[in-house]
């Protein structure tokens, strides 16, 4: 093999049900060894799926909220985690979801705003100060950012996305 040339391998399956062994090696290098098709096991969906909680509760709301975000459904993330914050104002894990949501979307002054009165009730919340970091960068406000980045550093959930966005900031200040 050889970046210069291209090489091609033609086999025929006689069924669908046929395996193949395929070994490709260079001399005695081996660099590449599987079967064709991969073997891949067989799934079952689950007997009992998890119930998500009532949206009657704010932890249920936000529950919800994740469940959807897990979905691909952000803007359904966006409405619960709203909807947790009405029942409860000062539910921090709603407040860091969607500030979350609101950096996703661009929108860094809210995200600003809600992730300032998080960090005000949860000094220890890794991603509200991570997510705080992020929207401070786009805002411009490079040293709070840098601030907000290592303080997330320093939580252990956040600490290598904390180390990373701080990186990131120091490269783009050419230090």
């Amino acid at each position: 093999l050889s970046p210069e040339k291209a090489a091609t391998a033609n086999f025929v399956m006689t069924s669908i049900k046929d395996t193949q062994r395929i070994t490709i090696s260079s001399g005695a290098n081996i660099l590449v060894d599987f079967i064709y098709p991969l073997p891949l096991p067989q799934r079952k969906a689950p007997e009992n799926p998890r119930e998500l909680p009532s949206g009657k509760t704010a932890s249920g709301c936000w529950l919800n909220g994740m469940q959807k975000w897990k979905e691909g459904g952000n803007h359904l993330a966006r409405e619960w985690f709203q909807k947790a914050l009405a029942m409860d104002e000062s539910f921090t894990a709603a407040m860091t979801s969607l500030g979350g949501e609101y950096i996703n979307g661009c929108q860094y002054d809210s995200a600003k705003t809600i992730l300032e009165k998080c960090i005000s009730l949860n000094p220890d919340d890794g991603w509200a100060l991570y997510y705080l970091a992020k929207a401070n960068l786009e805002l411009g406000l490079t040293d709070d950012a840098s601030e907000m980045a290592y303080r997330a550093a320093r939580c252990s959930e956040s600490a290598s996305a904390g180390y990373s966005l701080a990186g990131t900031i120091q490269m783009r200040q050419g230090e």
